[in-house]
């Protein structure tokens, strides 16, 4: 329920230049309403989701995301201390394609990324 309002609120505030859900605890689940949010948020352009349960429904959702926004600004992401695995990892770089203002990503503490999974981002 609380990622739902926060969705809600997100709809309503066009000036959010950062966003900081750090260490909330947040799953797959809450993300995918906070990114489906995120769509008409182009001028965020810092992103932290750090220490969170984050997976790759997450990852999928928010690459989604950024696939189909016009013109992101996103310029920092940290998704660092999550559950990412090559499979998350590979749906998000669909998106991060997208964002070419992007200077800052951060996946440390996501154990289950290899090396198959950071060379999809290239």
């Amino acid at each position: 329920q609380c990622a739902r309002n926060i969705a809600s609120l997100l709809g309503l505030r066009s000036s959010l230049k950062s966003l900081n859900f750090g260490s909330t605890d947040l799953g797959d689940e809450e993300l995918v309403e906070i990114a489906t949010a995120l769509r008409t948020q182009p001028q965020i352009d810092e992103l932290n989701l750090c220490h969170n349960h984050i997976g790759s429904n997450g990852c999928v959702a928010l690459g989604n995301v950024l696939e189909g926004v016009r013109n992101p600004n996103l310029a920092t992401l940290n998704l660092g201390s999550n559950y990412i695995d090559d499979e998350g990892l590979s749906a998000l770089g669909a998106g991060l394609k997208n964002c070419h203002k992007l200077t800052s990503l951060n996946l440390n503490g996501n154990a289950l990324i290899t090396g198959a999974g950071l060379r999809s981002l290239s």
